[in-house]
């Protein structure tokens, strides 16, 4: 794996992880839908509650899975954290940090070691060549 693919796992479960939670809000609305039936008649148990206790637990599923994600994530940015703060230069580590544990875009960065996003690129390029993936 190449260093550049190491860092850019974050971004990706980032994105996941935000996905999986707005199909999460999605579920949630779904289950209890707005609608008044008030026509005076007893309603008796219906096989509804059985359909709604399926959704719920897929909703508590999907919970379970954003919280692994989360876990997962929080574990890679750390590792991810070491391998930076073993770099050298401060500007190669602010470029790696900014770019791929706070997800921020090159002119971001630019404006924060205010410099060109050309020699932004220039710090990003050789940050990269200074990781040691084996360490």
């Amino acid at each position: 794996m190449t260093a550049k693919k190491y860092l850019e796992q974050t971004r990706f479960i980032d994105i996941e992880i935000r996905n999986k939670i707005k199909q999460l809000e999605i579920f949630r609305e779904s289950l209890f839908p707005i609608t008044v039936c008030n026509d005076g008649m007893p309603k008796g148990e219906t096989a509804c509650v059985d359909g709604l206790s399926k959704a719920v637990a897929r909703v508590v599923d999907l919970e379970r899975e954003i919280n692994e994600m989360v876990d997962r994530l929080i574990d890679l940015k750390l590792a991810i954290n070491r391998t930076i703060q073993a770099l050298e230069e401060p500007k190669h580590r602010i470029v790696l940090e900014e770019r791929y544990l706070l997800f921020k875009c090159w002119s971001e960065i630019a404006a924060t070691l205010n410099c060109s996003v050309r020699q932004v690129h220039r710090y990003h390029h050789a940050a990269l060549k200074e990781i040691n993936l084996a360490a």
